[in-house]
């Protein structure tokens, strides 16, 4: 009883909150997580995954609840199965609540009446939909047909709700992009890609290709990698540099050597040729 008159959201907040303590605000209240302790909610919303694999064999497992009949020689029961073999509702003969109001156990009567409470008991537990063998729906006996008419009249749906097959991650769909919107989007990564040759193409000897595990990262197995890099030999400090790197003095000793071999070129080409001695003894008589 609620004393005077109270509008909605005071209504549910003295509803949901009766047993926290007052000491939380509400707006502690909102930062709480709560945690769903229904282990059907995710069936019951299609979200829950399949068993897949199975659809051509017998018995098929690709359900979350199926509704079985077992007849028994003395009896006869209802059981609704769980995807894990759990039984999660039954009705049966064996219960004398039921036996008391039956004539006989194993008859039709018996198997509708059982069809009845299992329907009832779905209801009161929230499963309306449960899955069932085409097979065993269309037999020809008495006894099923009234258990499953049974279920159907009592609202129980022998059919359940298709899987909801989890969606793609949105993103940006590279393969039907035009090679223009691709250089819009990364102009200079694809002006690298195009103007980079094919490494894997180009032959080289066995000697130098890539070594694998540990080996791979010594420097005598990275000299062909830093070479692609446009790596060259610094023999000062006996290593390979990038000719960005190299210090200006280094640069100009470098030209200065350029300069000292072209002279001593243009020196050999103003010479005669150096007459080659060949001793008698070998030559060719």
């Amino acid at each position: 009883m609620f004393v005077g008159q109270i509008m909605p959201n005071n209504l549910f907040n003295s509803c949901a909150f009766a047993n926290v303590s007052t000491r939380f605000s509400l707006k502690m209240m909102s930062t709480l997580v709560y945690r769903n302790k229904n282990p059907r909610n995710l069936e019951l919303l299609g979200l829950a995954p399949k068993t897949k694999g199975w659809e051509l064999q017998a018995p098929r497992k690709d359900f979350w609840n199926k509704v079985v009949l077992n007849r028994e020689p003395h009896n006869t029961t209802g059981l609704v199965v769980h995807a894990s073999s759990k039984v999660l509702i039954s009705a049966s003969t064996k219960e004398v609540s039921i036996r008391k109001h039956l004539y006989s156990c194993i008859d039709v009567s018996a198997a509708e009446n059982i069809g009845r409470v299992l329907a009832l008991r779905c209801h009161q537990c929230g499963l309306t939909e449960l899955f069932s063998e085409t097979s065993e729906f269309h037999k020809e006996n008495e006894s099923t047909k009234a258990f499953y008419k049974s279920l159907l009249d009592g609202g129980i749906q022998l059919k359940e709700t298709s899987h909801i097959e989890e969606l793609d991650a949105i993103g940006i769909d590279y393969d039907s992009m035009s090679d223009e919107e691709k250089r819009v989007m990364y102009p200079s990564l694809i002006e690298t890609l195009r103007t980079t040759p094919d490494w894997d193409d180009i032959p080289y000897p066995y000697s130098l290709r890539p070594k694998a595990g540990p080996y791979k990262l010594r420097n005598r197995y990275q000299i062909l990698s830093k070479i692609r890099q446009g790596m060259v030999w610094d023999p000062y400090y006996s290593r390979m540099v990038h000719p960005r790197n190299k210090a200006y003095w280094q640069h100009e000793y470098e030209e200065l050597q350029k300069k000292k071999l072209e002279s001593l070129g243009d020196l050999n080409k103003s010479e005669e040729p150096v007459k080659t001695i060949v001793p008698s003894k070998w030559q060719l008589m």
